[in-house]
């Protein structure tokens, strides 16, 4: 938390939290032991910064009824101060004014992507061209052979999104061979967005039955505008400016560039790093589209007088598919030269004459997770799980998805120092 909001004058610090228990309530003696820390859960950076503080501390003698009220009152601290920070900048970005979403408009990548707007038309016969639907389609399709990146999500028996050219092989976990299963045995069978739909027709898949379709009338491209630009500006400008951008006449050159590529003029005054301002606009910019499809089974107790005020699942299905079809273009362009891919990202191999991917600073560009280093070796495991090791700086990153917590996290110290034989120890 104080190296995500910006405080320096704290730091969480270590308590030996496997030692902690009602006979050790009154120890007075040497350090625990470092498992006693949790070193096995640490990463390599995390075992680094411990090693060397361990080292000096324990040549004294370790009082726990001290340490533990020390630990427990720096932790409030923390949490205190960075909770105010969050609030006074969340204060300084908003007026905290009511406002309806008739005041709310968003501007995306495209520059604008449509958004369905009003009651749809429902269909259930007489279906015309799957393309001169705007809305959603409940169908089975044949999705084609040989296809390297599958265009339409499908939802498992066991409620697993996947993304498959045939269905059996997906719920059988068929990894051994060549999918020799019929058109039924391969067809899919959901509710999927129309843009996305459409873009399957193009690459190959074909209609096999349509049961139902909502189609709307009427769509805008300025929705949420108004709200992206007030939190995409902080973010940019707590940001600071870019590496390139060192004197008067290149910041000022940035300034113009992104006016004239994004249509939001950024205040000179207000550009320099500023990490707390940057997580409340992102966080801003992140959230919203969600909370239209957030799941209904988690406890809120509210009163809503408009069926309009609980939710508007156009708004969230229609942005997943934009954003997946975003990605879809990239992967059409590289082909088998992708290694990774993840929903807003992806870990691809530049080969000797070939130009890489451009990179911008504006929404919707990709922009370089390295800072210019590249990937010398890359392994992947699965979703989420994966580990790489970076040419010129030697650094390594290993990252999995915790199986209980259903969070990514890096890999502990002790697991990375197992497959990496590289990592520091």
């Amino acid at each position: 938390m104080p190296k995500a909001l910006g405080f320096t004058d704290k730091t969480k610090g270590y308590f030996p939290h496997k030692f902690s228990s009602e006979i050790h309530l009154n120890y007075v003696g040497p350090y625990p032991v470092p498992s006693d820390y949790g070193v096995d859960r640490m990463t390599v950076r995390e075992r680094e910064e411990f090693d060397p503080w361990y080292n000096e501390v324990s040549r004294g003698t370790f009082d726990f009824k001290k340490e533990a009220s020390l630990y427990c009152k720096n932790d409030v601290d923390i949490l205190t101060q960075g909770s105010l920070k969050f609030r006074d900048q969340f204060l300084v970005q908003c007026d905290m004014r009511g406002v309806t979403f008739g005041e709310l408009h968003y501007k995306s990548e495209k520059r604008y992507l449509l958004l369905p707007l009003g009651h749809p038309v429902i269909i259930y016969k007489d279906f015309e061209d799957p393309r001169s639907y705007y809305g959603f389609i409940r169908a089975t399709v044949y999705p084609p052979r040989g296809l390297l990146f599958p265009v339409l999500p499908h939802k498992s028996e066991g409620g697993k999104l996947l993304f498959t050219l045939c269905r059996t092989c997906a719920e059988t976990n068929n990894e051994g061979g060549p999918c020799e299963h019929d058109d039924e045995g391969r067809a899919l069978t959901g509710v999927w967005v129309t843009v996305e739909f459409i873009k399957a027709l193009e690459v190959g898949y074909r209609v096999g039955k349509i049961t139902e379709v909502w189609h709307f009338d009427k769509s805008s491209d300025t929705v949420f505008t108004d709200y992206i630009h007030t939190f995409l500006k902080g973010k940019q400008e707590a940001s600071g400016y870019p590496a390139e951008a060192t004197d008067r006449e290149s910041r000022e050159k940035y300034i113009r560039d992104y006016q004239e590529h994004q249509g939001i003029l950024l205040d000179a005054g207000k550009i320099e790093t500023n990490p707390v301002k940057r997580q409340v606009a992102k966080l801003c910019l992140n959230s919203l589209w969600g909370k239209f499809a957030q799941r209904d089974n988690l406890f809120k107790t509210t009163i809503v007088s408009d069926p309009k005020e609980f939710f508007s699942y156009m708004f969230s299905a229609f942005t997943t598919a934009h954003a997946r079809l975003k990605l879809y273009s990239y992967l059409e362009k590289l082909q088998d030269r992708v290694f990774y891919i993840d929903t807003d990202s992806l870990i691809y191999l530049v080969k000797e004459g070939e130009k890489p991917l451009e990179l911008g600073n504006y929404l919707g560009d990709l922009t370089d997770e390295l800072d210019g280093d590249s990937i010398q070796e890359f392994a992947a495991a699965g979703p989420k799980s994966y580990a790489y090791q970076t040419r010129n700086k030697k650094k390594v990153v290993m990252r999995v998805k915790d199986p209980y917590r259903l969070r990514t996290g890096v890999l502990p110290h002790q697991q990375a120092a197992v497959y990496i034989p590289r990592a520091s120890t």
